[in-house]
């Protein structure tokens, strides 16, 4: 039910008040950032890869082009097997026991401190472009 309501409530950010092309102090900007950090904590594993997805697809945590700031995002313990986090900013990013197994991290933003606190690395493409093993 919150996945479905974030969802929604984002859908309606994105459509009727233009999140995508926000400016940096916008309120629409604030209200979408405060609703992904206050929302992550609350979810499973497998509904935070979900949010991390849409948030992906929507073009909302690109490099350079980020209009949600996941600093201090709490993805602990997040199923991200697999994910597509291409060119994402994730710095400041909770990421203890994250799965990233053949995930594609390849341009993100993301410290090595940050992966060494992860579950799994198996396969994923590295923002480097290097494999890991």
């Amino acid at each position: 039910m919150a996945l479905q309501t974030y969802i929604d409530h984002m859908s309606e950010l994105l459509l009727e008040k233009n999140l995508r092309t926000s400016k940096e102090d916008d309120e629409v900007k604030n209200i979408a950032t405060a609703r992904t950090l206050t929302v992550l904590p609350n979810l499973d594993h497998q509904r935070k890869r979900s949010v991390i997805n849409f948030l992906h697809d929507t073009g909302l945590i690109k490099v350079n082009e980020a209009v949600i700031n996941l600093m201090e995002a709490d993805l602990s313990e997040a199923h991200m097997f697999k994910a597509n986090l291409k060119g994402a900013n994730l710095s400041l990013t909770k990421m203890n026991g994250v799965d990233l197994g053949e995930a594609d991290l390849s341009g993100a933003i993301v410290t090595k401190e940050q992966l060494e606190t992860v579950k799994s690395l198996k396969g994923a493409t590295l923002s480097d472009g290097s494999i890991h093993p």
